[in-house]
């Protein structure tokens, strides 16, 4: 058994839901890592399968391994940000329960931050799989940020991000816990965390491909149907679920105020969010009559769902 350290250099976070088909072989690929000083934290979110079972059987095994069970489903975003919020190390890391780290993951990546102190992630190259990691093949479009302007940073992300796989990365933790919550609830929050990320210091490509990420349509929302990728966000009917398009661009708003960086560098992201609005203003109005008429319908059969905890949109 390998015991936990008081202060772990890493706090790895894995939200889990529903993963009981993968997540072995994702946490044996993280139990594996030739830098041992690190904590595990999982957050499951109220699975209907055998996840938390096993998720146990590793906790005996392994006391770096913490447990965060979920009474209800709080959405994937806010699981994401609950093993966020448990955290205790330096340096943090997202491991989903279907993705697969190379035995050096951890060491490549720590040895970056640690020589490096205006990067704020440090993101190996990746490598995509259907089924099997031995077939996987190298995705040649991720990338680094690495403008010495903040605002030029943050342009970047927003302009050439696609697959947000730097996400799993290695990040410093004082930075992604500037906001709260880190990751909010409406969809791409994921990208405006990013930015925002890049916006407190540089992002940094990893050359080594030590990442091995799962794309099939059970676990990446970009090949999920609109109908799953709304419930993977919204587990129950939810208002928040109506003005996409607004959400995405007050939450880059919320924001840019909540990043500590210099008011010029503001300013600079606060412009280009601005002139991101008119080139999507197309998408912003038509987000309006579908609203009204989602809220009308959704009124007549008594639907949405009210929380205390998680408010509806204003």
């Amino acid at each position: 058994m390998t015991n936990q350290a008081a202060n772990p250099r890493v706090t790895i976070g894995m939200p889990v839901y529903n993963g009981a088909q993968t997540i072995a072989q994702s946490l044996d690929s993280l139990l594996e890592q030739s830098f041992g000083d690190f904590e595990l934290v999982i957050s499951d979110n109220a699975s209907t399968d055998d996840s938390v079972r096993i998720i146990k059987s590793y906790c005996q095994r392994d006391t770096r391994i913490r447990l965060i069970e979920q009474s209800c489903n709080i959405g994937a975003n806010g699981n994401f940000s609950a093993v966020v919020d448990a955290a205790r190390g330096e340096y943090f890391k997202w491991s989903t329960c279907s993705d697969l780290c190379s035995p050096d993951f951890l060491t490549h990546c720590v040895i970056f931050l640690d020589t490096h102190p205006d990067v704020v992630l440090a993101a190996p190259s990746t490598r995509l799989f259907e089924t099997h990691p031995d077939e996987s093949q190298l995705y040649t479009q991720d990338f680094a940020v690495l403008n010495d302007s903040p605002g030029r940073r943050f342009q970047q992300m927003i302009e050439t991000i696609k697959l947000n796989n730097a996400m799993n990365g290695l990040i410093r933790l004082k930075a992604l816990r500037t906001r709260r919550p880190v990751i909010e609830h409406y969809m791409q929050a994921d990208i405006v965390m990013m930015s925002c990320l890049c916006l407190q210091g540089k992002m940094a490509q990893v050359p080594e491909a030590v990442f091995l990420r799962r794309m099939d349509p059970r676990t990446a929302t970009i090949l999920m149907t609109k109908e799953d990728d709304l419930r993977h966000h919204y587990p129950s009917p939810d208002m928040r679920a109506l003005l996409p398009a607004w959400h995405l661009f007050l939450g880059w708003l919320r924001a840019i105020h909540q990043t500590p960086v210099a008011a010029a560098d503001k300013r600079q992201a606060y412009r280009y969010i601005a002139k991101m609005c008119f080139w999507e203003r197309r998408r912003l109005l038509s987000d309006i009559p579908a609203c009204i008429a989602s809220v009308l319908q959704s009124l007549q059969l008594g639907r949405w769902r009210t929380s205390s905890k998680q408010a509806p949109i204003p």
